[in-house]
């Protein structure tokens, strides 16, 4: 008896304790989906809301008017950081740099109300900044440049509540420089990049220098030259029918480093004169060491040639 009653009160534990735990395990389940439901429901909410507003901004907008139409010159603020500079042309005089570009202005046709979304701007990418007016930027100076589009164009519109935009882009630039060459090899040359607006004269856009001007990464090496000064300038610059464009310039400093060319160009050419010396010491019946010894010389000048040809063919 005593153990019938012991077996029936196992049994109905392990009864219970099996429904208790499915019960435990049914509510665990439900509410993760549910956390997640809402979760992804937020999420979906907050990405409409993100569209409608997009959209709305997006009704009325013109992209081909500037900002401030007929009121005064739209502002654009520029900087500048260099990834890479070279290669460096003596023969083409020109130089080619791979940069990011950054410009920023104010539309206040794109302005929001930022209690609304809780955020203060929005990163979008190269799709969107089609659907938005942008500065015709272009290079003076420049002969060919691009914008790296692997794997997507590198690109991208940063849009603040009170209406900021600001447009990066990277950048391969090959720019001319015209360089003297009088002092090589200790010479130095100064190698320009000037930017302005293709169709805009200065009454309805200014460029100006943002604060960070023009930077330049620290692992940034060239191979030939030292990069000593950077100098940047604003102007405005008379052109065709007399009318004026706002104009930024920025001018890189460059020092050539002599050790290279030393051992390259210099020590060859004195040890050749300094061979050609040794035909005083060889008398006049010895033509076998003469003969040889001009050969020699003259091959040595061959190959000094063709070697600074190279140099320079870049």
């Amino acid at each position: 008896m005593v153990g019938e009653a012991i077996g029936r009160v196992m049994w109905w534990w392990w009864w219970w304790w099996r429904w208790w735990c499915l019960a435990q395990i049914l509510a665990t389940t439900s509410l993760g989906r549910c956390e997640a439901f809402s979760s992804t429901y937020s999420v979906s909410g907050f990405s409409k809301n993100v569209t409608n507003l997009l959209d709305s901004l997006l009704a009325d907008y013109d992209r081909m008017i500037r900002p401030g139409h007929g009121g005064p010159p739209t502002t654009i603020m520029v900087n500048m950081n260099v990834r890479s500079m070279g290669p460096f042309s003596e023969k083409q005089e020109s130089y080619a740099m791979q940069l990011y570009l950054r410009q920023v202005w104010f539309d206040p046709r794109l302005r929001f109300n930022k209690t609304d979304l809780g955020k203060n701007e929005f990163s979008m990418n190269w799709m969107f900044a089609a659907k938005l007016w942008k500065p015709d930027t272009f290079f003076i100076n420049g002969k060919n440049s691009y914008v790296h589009k692997i794997t997507a164009p590198n690109t991208f519109i940063r849009l603040q509540h009170d209406g900021q935009i600001t447009w990066s882009l990277r950048l391969t630039v090959r720019a001319s420089c015209k360089m003297h060459l009088r002092k090589f090899p200790l010479d130095t040359q100064i190698c320009p990049l000037s930017l302005a607006s293709y169709g805009y004269n200065s009454e309805d856009m200014v460029y100006r220098w943002a604060p960070a001007l023009v930077t330049v990464d620290a692992d940034v090496s060239i191979a030939q030259y030292e990069l000593f000064k950077i100098t940047t300038t604003s102007a405005k610059v008379t052109v065709r029918r007399k009318e004026t464009i706002s104009t930024l310039n920025v001018k890189f400093h460059l020092k050539r480093l002599t050790g290279f060319f030393l051992l390259q160009v210099y020590v060859p050419c004195i040890l050749i004169v300094c061979c050609s010396w040794v035909a005083f010491w060889i008398t006049k019946k010895d033509v076998p060491g003469r003969v040889c010894l001009g050969e020699v010389q003259f091959d040595q000048d061959a190959l000094g040639e063709e070697k600074l040809s190279k140099d320079f063919r870049l």
